[in-house]
């Protein structure tokens, strides 16, 4: 199937406004991915909308930068993939399988 899009990961400008994260698109064409000027807060979203599209059931936010704020990238990500969302953590036991 021939997949066409352009998927708009946030709108604002130099900085996020809360629930909302700054610039940033990914382009889907026919299997080629091009991610285009991603801003700050647009990782979560970009995460969970190729993880939403590959089928995946769980995704896991591995890596934070030092202010970014964990609850706040793990809801993002909650509203745009719709399934499990973790964050990962030192200790963090994570059990696979059919759920």
């Amino acid at each position: 199937m021939r997949t066409r899009q352009v998927t708009v990961l946030g709108s604002c400008g130099a900085f996020p406004e809360p629930g909302r994260a700054c610039s940033g698109f990914a382009v889907d064409w026919d299997g080629y991915r091009l991610l285009l000027d991603l801003g700050y807060a647009t990782l979560p979203r970009l995460l969970a909308h190729w993880a939403r599209r590959a089928g995946a059931r769980r995704l896991m936010l591995t890596h934070f930068w030092p202010g970014n704020d964990r609850a706040a990238s793990v809801a993002a990500a909650r509203k745009e993939f719709g399934g499990e969302v973790l964050a990962a953590e030192e200790g963090l036991t994570v059990m696979l399988g059919r759920n």
